[in-house]
């Protein structure tokens, strides 16, 4: 891949209007429909399921499975329609899971829809991680049901579970880049992983590694890259393969404020493209700035139980 203009060294790109952020993510979002309608078949991507979803999501409490009556006639018409997702991306269904024989996750049930956002809280030690990583599908459910695109993951092949694992986008707490190579091989990864040429996308690669401010660092190894720069590249990884759900595991605890309300806006724009967003945080001025831009609601995580329902923000 051909080096990125540098700027100077050291500074953040400017900060891309919305517009332009917009178009970005939506190239983003549009570039891999004909890979995802093959692996994706039980969601039929129609104008009419669209409509549906949006409208889903806009109806008061839709957007976590609620049984009110409006919610119910949307879903009535997406099963008409054989929208095929009908209203759950992801359920959890009496979902425990424990390490060394003392459970970190306690009997979790809930059910987020499609093009949701969602804040996963809790105090350190709470059990996010760990349902995070049942996501993501690093684990399995040890007892009760997980369900992920109207799939059950202990119930399938393990190609069919890699085909599952290619619809999630994570940035890990911990960067997970590969350290032998560069800044834009690491975003580019998932493209490869997924069977795109990288070549025909490197437009893409490029301009998602300037909005993120890495122009100076695209050809840099990740030893040689700070904590918040590994971060930007991981969030940069994560969103490149246009993937239906995206799970971000404490993604401004390295960053400054600024870098934190561009990566909150980046992905304020996947979710208004249709995608699901989960963020797992203890910054709460992270939560308090996406008043107002997006209609997110909090999952309270407190000694492996989540709080019943869920509270808008």
């Amino acid at each position: 891949m051909p080096n990125v203009p540098a700027t100077h060294a050291g500074h953040l790109a400017p900060l891309l209007p919305d517009g332009t952020i917009r178009q970005l993510v939506a190239r983003f979002a549009g570039r891999t429909n004909q890979f995802h309608s093959q692996l994706h078949p039980f969601r039929r991507q129609t104008p009419q399921c669209t409509s549906i979803t949006r409208e889903l999501l806009a109806a008061k409490r839709c957007a976590l499975g609620s049984g009110n009556r409006v919610c119910n006639v949307v879903r009535e018409r997406a099963q008409a329609l054989q929208c095929g997702w009908g209203t759950r991306l992801i359920l959890l269904d009496n979902v425990s899971f424990g390490y060394g024989g003392r459970e970190t996750l306690s009997s979790v049930s809930a059910e987020l829809a499609p093009g949701s956002f969602q804040f996963l809280t809790g105090p350190s030690g709470a059990g996010k991680t760990t349902l995070m990583k049942l996501l993501y599908l690093e684990h399995l459910p040890q007892r009760g049901v997980l369900s992920l695109f109207g799939q059950n993951p202990t119930q399938i092949s393990r190609q069919a579970l890699a085909k599952l694992r290619r619809r999630v986008g994570v940035v890990f707490q911990d960067f997970r880049l590969l350290e032998h190579m560069t800044v834009a091989e690491n975003i580019a990864l998932p493209l490869r992983a997924s069977g795109n040429d990288v070549n025909e996308h490197e437009q893409d690669v490029l301009e998602l590694i300037r909005w993120v401010g890495l122009e100076a660092r695209a050809e840099a190894l990740p030893p040689q890259l700070s904590a918040g720069e590994k971060q930007r590249a991981a969030i940069a990884r994560a969103v490149i393969n246009s993937p239906d759900l995206i799970l971000a595991d404490e993604p401004t605890g390295n960053i400054d404020p600024e870098m934190g309300a561009r990566i909150l806006r980046l992905l304020i724009e996947l979710n208004k493209l249709g995608k699901t967003v989960v963020i797992a945080t203890h910054d709460l001025s992270l939560i308090r700035a996406s008043k107002g831009q997006v209609e997110a609601r909090m999952l309270r995580l407190a000694d492996g139980h989540l709080a019943q329902g869920a509270a808008a923000i």
